[in-house]
């Protein structure tokens, strides 16, 4: 597996998740497939905008949220745009209990 340093979007949605108190796991292999957050069985991912406007990156990530619904899993896509002072809102708002285990 090949390390890599947290990039500003993550960051950013991990701290949001700390402040929530939300337990979860970051980068974690599902499948073929590595998601940004694991909170129980919901995926959280931190979608840097410029990244993930690149057709074949967009491409990837419909197929791989394909593939985690299918496998029972809820999906939460944040873009980075997103991530200003509304953020710990929107984390407060998903169905997602603070202390929740894993």
């Amino acid at each position: 597996m090949r390390s890599r340093a947290e990039t500003e979007p993550e960051r950013k949605l991990r701290e949001a998740l700390e402040r929530a108190g939300i337990q979860h796991e970051t980068q974690v292999r599902i499948g073929a497939w590595t998601v940004d957050f694991l909170a129980g069985a919901t995926v959280l991912e931190a979608d840097g905008d410029y990244w993930h406007d690149l057709p074949e990156v967009a491409s990837k990530d419909k197929r791989k949220d394909a593939w985690l619904v299918k496998n029972g899993y809820a999906i939460v896509r944040i873009r980075e745009s997103e991530m200003g002072s509304g953020l710990d809102e929107r984390i407060e708002g998903l169905d997602l209990e603070p202390g929740d285990a894993l």
